[in-house]
Parts: C-alpha cells; sequence; structure tokens
C-alpha cells in the first residue's frame, strides 16, 4: 500500500511512503515579500528541485500530479486540526489559517481517495507512545525514530532542519495509517 501523509501550514511536507519505505518528499515554506506571499517548493523527486509557487493549492497540485503514476491501493492522510476550547490557548486567526491551509493543499491534490484526518495526539500516542507534545519536542522525537531506520538511498537523508522534521512527522502519520488508521477507518 502506498500512503501520501502530510503535515500541513505554512511550513510543511508531503511524504510519500510505500511500506515503510519513503518514496518521495515535497516541503514548503511561506515567503512574505515585498509583492505578496509565495511559496518556496522543493521536492525530492522526479529530481531535486525548487521552485516559488503563488498559492498552497499549487503545492497540492504538483504533488497530486506527481503521485498519479501510483497505481495500487493507495491512502491519504493529513494532520487533523484540534481546536483548544476558549480559554485554552485558543488562537483564532493561527487555527483558522491552519485549516485553510489544510483545505488548500487537499483542494489542489485532486486524487479522488478516502482522507484520514488524525489528530496529532492520536497519531503520535500510537506511534511516538506520547500524546501530548510541543511542535518542536515532537518533531525531534519524530527524527529520533526514523532516523535510525533510513533505508539505503532514503530521500530523507539529505534534508535537515524544520523540513526534515515536517517530513519525518509525514512518514510516521504514514506509519500510523499503515498499522492503526486503516483497522479503525
Amino acid at each position: 500500500m502506498t500512503v501520501l501523509a502530510i503535515d500541513p501550514g505554512a511550513k510543511g511536507a508531503a511524504v510519500l511512503v510505500e511500506g515503510e519505505r519513503v518514496l518521495a518528499w515535497w516541503a514548503w515554506t511561506l515567503l512574505r515579500r515585498t509583492g505578496g506571499e509565495v511559496y518556496r517548493l522543493r521536492r525530492s523527486t522526479p529530481t531535486p528541485d525548487e521552485a516559488e509557487v503563488p498559492t498552497l493549492g499549487v503545492v497540492g497540485q504538483r504533488i497530486g500530479d506527481a503521485v498519479l503514476w501510483v497505481t495500487d491501493e493507495r491512502a491519504l492522510v493529513v494532520e487533523g486540526l484540534f481546536v483548544p476550547r476558549a480559554g485554552q490557548g485558543l488562537n483564532i486567526q493561527t487555527h483558522t489559517a491552519l485549516a485553510e491551509s489544510a483545505g488548500w493543499l487537499m483542494g489542489g491534490l485532486g486524487l479522488g481517495v478516502p482522507v484520514a484526518r488524525p489528530l496529532a495526539s492520536v497519531w503520535r500516542a500510537a506511534v511516538l507512545s506520547k500524546a501530548r507534545l510541543d511542535k518542536d519536542a515532537a518533531e525531534r522525537l519524530a527524527v529520533q525514530a526514523t532516523r535510525w531506520e533510513e533505508w539505503p538511498g532514503d530521500p530523507l537523508a539529505r534534508l535537515s532542519g524544520e523540513e526534515l522534521g515536517a517530513c519525518a512527522e509525514a512518514r510516521l502519520m504514514a506509519r500510523w495509517w499503515l498499522t492503526c488508521g486503516r483497522k479503525a477507518a
């Protein structure tokens, strides 16, 4: 089974995984320019490159176009959005931006497959045995959990920093789907 897993947001990543093997990755970052905002999109396949695109919808479209060749059973996993109750750290602007980011990405994909939307606390509890972590701690733990398993030629081996953290989290979301998520679906 092939799984496309996405850690959405203005800084996010997607990985295409077959079993435990990463076939490809994409990472994007919002850049604020004088003329407006653009996204820097980097990818590992078919050849590593970098481009600036105008919206996350275009990011999603580029990812979707790249994975159309996958013909076996496939799944899409996009991290769900947890919205706390009022008074519990709710930042409406941040949560709205994250929800919009996920929507733009998924709308651009055009894959026509069911989408699993596990909350971070759900997939992290199942895969990392830790449900409550801040984003930085979660990314560090995800990198530690995936680095020792690198396959020869693993595309993630070339990454570092935030891109590696986001890709490692997406990789673990794919693992969650393969080990737990599809059983619950």
